[in-house]
């Protein structure tokens, strides 16, 4: 009887251990996938900055060239 008791118990333990490894597994797998989802995020921004940036510095140079343009007109 106390054989047994004591093989149910570490049967019990045994289970126990072993979803305490597949929880934890879980968690490290959806924070790694968080981290990377983060990580596409901030990369994402960081592309549409530097695009933005790269647009306001082409429209920068256009009215530029725009003005000189209308300056050498007027110099006529």
């Amino acid at each position: 009887m106390a054989q047994e008791q004591a093989e149910q118990e570490q049967a019990e333990q045994k289970q126990a251990e072993q979803e305490q490894a597949e929880q934890k597994q879980a968690e490290q797998e959806q924070a790694e996938q968080e981290q990377a989802e983060q990580k596409q995020a901030e990369q994402k921004q960081a592309e549409q900055r530097r695009a933005a940036q790269k647009q306001a510095a082409q429209t920068q140079a256009v009215q530029a060239a725009q003005k000189q343009a209308k300056q050498e007109r007027a110099k006529q």
